[in-house]
């Protein structure tokens, strides 16, 4: 997609397209299904102040997708009766293996690749001496990415590129510079070394693969074989809160699936390819006092209070627009769906 989403993503810590998939906003969102049935229709449309919705967004995504059955579409909704292993195994992996609980120790790897999940141990050194702030402990470190692996947030260039090659239990000084705009005056520009202590390298957590020392340490469980039935518990409680989620949930992979994508694309690519080209096909409009709430909504969850600061950080509002517009898509085919 365009530069511009990158801009978004910067500006937020989930994707938009995550904001669509949670059903979060004003009154487009699907818990006023009578309203949403009158504003995603095509007599709507007509009577919208500037008629269908039009952007290059729009033209890309027909341009680039083929659209299948999305409207009155059969979902599958499972509940805790009735989901599957399969299903579970990606619940845990979304919503409980998460954050310095997503990794286990590898036993079987022992150097440090371009690719590795390692836990470390760090400290900084200026000229020498430890300065405040550069120490760390059980630090979970993506490598690739050069970022903390448990919570997402990036490090200064080059960070943990002198990882590669490293082995468990080596300790590893790496030379790194601070960017001259560093927020710290006293580090900004300055050459420094990370003393790194590899401790292990990750893989994974999954259902399946988790140990009894692991359940006990994350979950207070006593043995790994009561893990899956742990998480069938939280999979009960998450399925009675989030019924109307799951229905459009369900439909979003319903829609993509029956779709024909000309390239390929990450699955919230594709979702907005599909969407949009949906509200251009029904021919919605941008109804001004639901993209007023959207936004307000959108502010709201992410700390924003000036619209205008908001939407400079943004950098072009016709991004959100395009994203307003694919759901309303969504609630035309969430609408328009049963559960079976």
């Amino acid at each position: 997609m365009k530069n511009n989403k990158k801009l978004i993503a910067l500006l937020v810590s989930l994707t938009i397209p995550a904001m669509i998939f949670s059903g979060c906003g004003g009154e487009s969102s699907g818990n006023n299904t009578s309203e949403n049935s009158q504003a995603s229709s095509g007599e709507a449309a007509q009577s919208g102040s500037s008629g269908a919705y039009k952007s290059d967004g729009v033209e890309e995504a027909l341009s680039l997708v083929t659209l299948g059955e999305y409207k009155g579409l059969s979902v599958r909704v499972p509940d805790e009766s009735s989901v599957t292993d399969e299903e579970l195994s990606d619940f845990a992996s979304e919503n409980i293996l998460t954050g310095a609980a997503a990794f286990l120790k590898d036993e079987t790897q022992d150097t440090v690749k371009e690719d590795s999940i390692v836990n470390v141990n760090y400290q900084g050194l200026l000229d020498g001496v430890a300065f405040s702030s550069g120490t760390a402990e059980n630090v979970f470190i993506d490598v690739k990415n050069n970022s903390d692996a448990a919570r997402g947030s990036g490090y200064i260039p080059g960070f943990t590129s002198g990882l590669v090659g490293a082995k468990v239990g080596d300790t590893k000084d790496c030379p790194v510079t601070f960017p001259e705009n560093y927020g710290s005056k006293d580090l900004a520009g300055k050459d420094v070394i990370f003393r790194f202590k590899i401790n292990y390298i990750c893989s994974k957590a999954t259902m399946d693969n988790v140990s009894d020392a692991f359940v006990k340490e994350n979950f207070n469980l006593e043995k790994a074989s009561e893990f899956k039935d742990y998480v069938k518990n939280e999979y009960k409680s998450y399925a009675a809160k989030n019924k109307d989620t799951l229905k459009r949930m369900a439909v979003i992979d319903a829609v993509i699936n029956n779709a024909k994508f000309n390239g390929d694309f990450s699955n919230d690519d594709k979702m907005e390819y599909a969407f949009l080209a949906i509200s251009s096909k029904e021919g919605l409009s941008l109804d001004e006092a639901g993209y007023s709430d959207y936004i307000s909504n959108y502010m709201s969850a992410y700390g924003y209070t000036d619209k205008d600061k908001f939407l400079k950080a943004l950098g072009d509002e016709t991004v959100l627009k395009d994203y307003y517009m694919a759901y309303k898509a969504i609630d035309l085919c969430v609408d328009s769906a049963k559960v079976v």
